[in-house]
């Protein structure tokens, strides 16, 4: 160990924690060992060590290897903060490589805090099949990139971080991405207490040495071209295990009034215990990652022994709320869809179901069941107002032959007469942007009063089509889609309905109706 690049000192921290350096901090095995020791020193009952590196970097990967100790209230971690402290913590930005409960062995967090007020986004990363941190020495890194940071353990990437702020003390914000622009040192230690780890537990504790094999600093020799926010694709299949095969690996549960959790039948349940005080006394939860303005699609089956509400929601930074819904369940499986765009990106957001009191849920003991449980990241859609939920707002129409169009019961309807002399004649339309050499889809729903054909097309004029394609529409509710892929890219497309005279239409008047117009972009 190199003392010349560290500093330490005895110092008291507000958790209650005295920080020393003698006993707490010494070479053993070729590691560098801070232990937690349980002796009086003042009116501290603990003591431990702390260490603050006397280099400082702006952007690169900081590894190190560490074996973690195990015991209620023990809270080691490797952690940033900056060289300048003109601005108040949280302004002035703070990057957590790692840290760790000494009561729950098999997780370990990285955090980014900043802004004021006080924002902190967490990511987790959960040992697989019972294994512990403090079994054995593991590998723990970030890579400060300008604009991203990332997480890893084990060479494993679990948590990406792209859009955050910093503000001053009047209350200014500097854009992205102040605060992790500038120069940060390097801090290990190992708390007592605290309100993350909670009170010590002696009793608990089966190792109390955080043994760090080596801490490795690589310059970046990149581009200091600094990106404008998060450009992630959104992830698809964001949930692990959604169907409760036989365990509940990939999720979480929490109660604060006994009830348990266990799988029945390939699907999840809860025995809910008759106390219930808060909406959150009972939780079933897992962490996704998810994107500013992305479209998300969340659908579950669930049911319950007595008709009650349950919420689900998805938090981000601070608990803040980034989607919720409270619905009814009876006794019998019932599946639930719903749509969701977040107003801010994280990539560990907390999908929860709230099982606890619910809009005046019954004092009953009863058991919940929930299964198939999917969080989808939608394609990119280019259609505005494709349910019509709005009228005819974004959407144009035209006729040559005296056809009238409104909307009823959030449908469009066109009224067609008698005389149809072109393909042309009556249209729905709207412009879009087609960007190049991608995939769509087209999906749509469609009726008419007597079975006939129409015809949809994208293009930039009548001559030069991305797709032209006929189809039969009946008499009931049809979803009709169709996948192409363009070469050119249109910043103003035709997406149009031609309801004219199509192949063999009669000439009959009659209505067509068209509904939940879509198209993505596929890639």
């Amino acid at each position: 160990m190199e003392l010349y690049r560290w500093r330490w000192r005895l110092r008291k921290q507000r958790t209650a924690v005295l920080y020393g350096f003698c006993q707490q901090l010494y070479i053993q095995d070729g590691c560098l060992v801070i232990e937690a020791l349980q002796e009086s020193n003042g009116d501290e009952n603990y003591t431990s060590a702390k260490l603050t590196s006397t280099e400082s970097w702006t952007y690169g990967r900081l590894e190190f290897r560490a074996k973690l100790p195990s015991g209620t209230g023990l809270w080691p971690a490797i952690w940033m903060l900056p060289d300048d402290t003109t601005l108040d913590w949280p302004i002035s930005g703070e990057i957590d490589i790692m840290e760790y409960m000494g009561s729950d062995t098999d997780t370990v967090l990285g955090t980014l805090h900043y802004g004021n007020p006080w924002v902190y986004n967490t990511g987790y990363y959960n040992l697989a099949d019972g294994a512990s941190f403090a079994d054995d020495f593991h590998t723990f890194a970030v890579e400060w990139l300008p604009g991203e940071m990332r997480w890893y353990v084990d060479g494993e990437l679990y948590q990406i971080q792209q859009d955050w702020y910093s503000t001053d003390s009047s209350g200014t914000t500097y854009a992205y991405p102040a605060p992790f622009n500038d120069d940060f040192h390097l801090i290990l230690n190992l708390a007592v207490g605290g309100y993350f780890p909670g009170d010590p537990d002696t009793s608990t504790w089966t190792s109390t040495k955080f043994q760090i094999d080596y801490v490795r600093v690589y310059e970046y020799t990149g581009s200091l071209t600094e990106s404008s926010g998060s450009t992630q694709t959104p992830y698809t299949d964001l949930l692990t295990n959604s169907t409760f095969d036989s365990t509940l690996d990939g999720w979480n549960t929490w109660t604060e009034n006994g009830s348990t959790f266990t799988v029945e039948d390939g699907a999840f349940k809860a025995n809910v215990y008759t106390i219930l005080p808060n909406t959150w006394s009972t939780q079933l939860y897992q962490n996704v990652p998810v994107y500013k303005d992305a479209t998300y699609q969340l659908s579950f089956r669930a049911k319950s022994s007595v008709a009650r509400n349950l919420t689900v929601g998805l938090e981000g930074a601070n608990n803040s709320s980034l989607f919720s819904e409270t619905f009814s369940v009876g006794t019998d499986w019932q599946t639930y869809t719903y749509t969701f765009s977040p107003s801010v990106s994280n990539n560990s957001a907390k999908l929860l179901f709230f099982m606890g009191n619910v809009s005046g849920t019954t004092d009953t003991a009863h058991d919940i069941y929930l299964d198939d449980i999917t969080l989808e990241a939608l394609p990119d859609e280019l259609v505005t107002n494709g349910d019509f939920s709005d009228g005819l707002t974004g959407w144009e129409t035209w006729t040559e032959n005296g056809s009238t169009y409104n909307c009823t019961d959030g449908a469009f309807v066109a009224t067609i007469p008698t005389t149809l002399p072109n393909t042309w004649s009556a249209q729905l339309y709207q412009n879009i942007t087609l960007p190049e050499n991608g995939t769509y889809k087209i999906s749509f729903k469609a009726k008419s009063s007597i079975a006939r054909q129409i015809t949809v097309a994208l293009e930039k004029d009548a001559l030069s089509p991305a797709f032209s394609q006929t189809f039969d529409v009946g008499t009931d509710w049809t979803t009709i889609e169709y996948t192409f892929s363009g070469t050119t890219s249109y910043s103003s497309a035709k997406l149009v309905f031609m309801l004219g005279n199509v192949g063999s239409t009669s000439n009959t008047a009659h209505t067509v109706q068209i509904d939940d117009v879509h198209v993505y972009q596929l890639s």
